[in-house]
């Protein structure tokens, strides 16, 4: 029956563990939409990390955007290899500059403004 998942990978979902790339595609050959994949994926909380490659096969085996784009973004957070080193590094990069600024109390004051006269944190020599 079209979109209906397999027995296989219903017993599995049944007892909540998280889908292989294999299961994944079996369900999106059967037809079974990419809304309730991404749904099941989500409750489990497991960190799929799908390469580019298997992309690839799902899109070519008719996944819709909505599996696409969630695979992919797994990929992107869980994965740090040559095709998105660059892009984690600003993700760290970025991280670090928001939490210098907002950890500083000089901007935690809405009455301060302007620069800061000097840097917060513990004298350096004690």
């Amino acid at each position: 029956m079209k979109g209906s998942v397999p027995s296989p990978i219903y017993k599995k979902m049944a007892s909540a563990r998280p889908l292989a790339f294999a299961d994944v595609l079996g369900m999106v050959k059967s037809g079974v939409p990419g809304g309730k994949i991404v749904a099941y994926m989500k409750a489990t909380r497991a960190p799929y990390s799908f390469t580019s490659a298997q992309i690839q096969t799902l899109q070519q085996a008719g996944a819709d955007s909505t599996l696409i784009n969630y695979v992919g973004r797994g990929a992107g957070d869980f994965l740090i290899d040559a095709q998105n080193a660059v892009a984690q590094e600003q993700m760290v990069q970025s991280a670090k500059i928001d939490r210098s600024y907002w950890n500083n109390p000089y901007f935690m004051d809405p009455g301060f403004m302007g620069d800061v006269p000097f840097e917060f944190g513990w004298p350096g020599v004690w």
